[in-house]
């Protein structure tokens, strides 16, 4: 049986998303993939891992503190699994395309357009693949979700409504940095919601967008504040690691931000949906995720199921998933969930690797990470000139003065 031979490039805290991901096809019978090296500027983590995946899978791996160090060893990989901070997504990526070596990569594509344009480029010139990581719409409750809107269970959408708000006043590291980090939740966590909606409704054609920083104080020493009320309230709609309560009085070590922590933005999607996105990781009190997708027939609220015309709930969330298994063959169940995996991140991990083996196609492919990443950066393109831009102004470089900065600072 043919083996992809697979290096990993970043160990820190997403990667264990990723490790889960690699254990449960493991454990499901998929001995196609041999993981050859680990790779993190801090070697212990690589090390650790090493560790892991010999207690696991029985095999060694070799480890490396950098992504020239591995290429330039003995080590054989086709494909290598990068997860690293924003700013470093052109440089280490480029670097493996350049070698031949097909290249998965954590979202967002990269931290501008520009940047991104390069790395889509340099995969075409060395004819290799380079895939964006985008596993929240491989989430069963997600397939149902879209599978209901595109069977009319709400009739024709109309209004998508987005309510991500939150408060987070701890340090979360580089992503408090705009020239590590790109941009605010908007971008980091927001990325992946742009492209559940894109896959359920299309492309968006338009962007109104206001932002704002109301607090550029974080805290690298905090205290976490852990209620039932507290673990109900964040698990609405999606665990993020973007919240958690904390205990206001034992906030201590106070570092600055240069990132907006509140954007409210108008989307107007091609098929004629609007859509409202608010976003803020300043509002205190009542934290509310609420996403809602409402039709001429009903609406979808995600977390909670199917409203009819007359606001009844006529199908929960749990239902709503079992009726979409229903409505599939068992061909397409094992097309989608193969196995029965289900964890989104072993799901897509294998959909790269059959890639690979030519056993089908890439449904998230660069090109669909470069169009969330451009609805994204037209958040922050509307609100820095105040007023509209088009789309596709922005995937084509017309409009990029928010990115313009970025691509200053870093050389890009």
């Amino acid at each position: 049986m043919e083996t992809l031979k697979l290096a990993i490039v970043g160990c820190g805290e997403i990667f264990i998303s990723h490790w889960d991901g690699y254990v449960e096809q493991y454990e499901k019978g998929f001995r196609d993939f041999e993981i050859t090296a680990f790779c993190d500027l801090d070697i212990t983590r690589a090390e650790e891992y090493a560790q892991k995946y010999k207690e696991v899978f029985g095999k060694e791996a070799a480890v490396f503190k950098s992504v020239d160090e591995m290429l330039n060893s003995t080590v054989e990989f086709s494909a290598v699994s990068i997860q690293i901070p924003h700013n470093e997504h052109h440089i280490e990526s480029m670097k493996c395309l350049k070698a031949k070596k097909h290249v998965v990569i954590e979202k967002p594509l990269a931290i501008t357009l520009k940047a991104a344009r390069m790395m889509m480029d340099c995969a075409k010139e060395n004819g290799v693949t380079l895939k964006i990581m985008e596993d929240y719409r491989y989430a069963l409750s997600e397939r149902a979700a879209a599978w209901a809107v595109r069977s009319g269970l709400i009739g024709q959408p109309r209004v998508l409504n987005v309510m991500d708000i939150a408060l987070r006043q701890w340090s979360w590291d580089w992503r408090d940095e705009k020239y590590i980090a790109g941009g605010g939740w908007t971008l980091d966590g927001g990325i992946h919601f742009v492209d559940l909606w894109m896959n359920i409704l299309g492309g968006v054609k338009r962007v109104t967008a206001v932002s704002r920083c109301y607090d550029n104080i974080r805290y690298k020493k905090f205290i976490k504040k852990k209620t039932k009320a507290n673990e109900k309230a964040i698990s609405k709609y999606r665990k993020t690691r973007s919240i958690q309560f904390v205990e206001r009085e034992n906030l201590e070590d106070p570092v600055e931000s240069n990132l907006e922590d509140t954007t409210s933005a108008i989307l107007e999607f091609e098929n004629g949906v609007l859509g409202t996105w608010v976003v803020s990781r300043a509002a205190t009190g009542r934290l509310d995720r609420t996403f809602c997708l409402s039709g001429s027939e009903g609406s979808l609220l995600w977390k909670d199921g199917i409203y009819d015309y007359n606001n009844d709930l006529v199908i929960s969330w749990e239902e709503l998933q079992e009726e979409f298994l229903q409505n599939i063959t068992k061909e397409e169940e094992e097309f989608l969930f193969p196995h029965g995996l289900r964890k989104t991140m072993a799901l897509e991990q294998r959909e790269f690797i059959d890639f690979l083996f030519g056993r089908r196609e890439l449904e998230v492919t660069a090109e669909v990470g470069y169009r969330d990443l451009a609805v994204a950066y037209a958040v922050y393109e509307s609100a820095e000139l105040k007023q509209s831009v088009l789309v596709e102004d922005v995937m084509n470089l017309k409009v990029a003065n928010y990115q313009d900065d970025i691509n200053k600072v870093l050389e890009i």
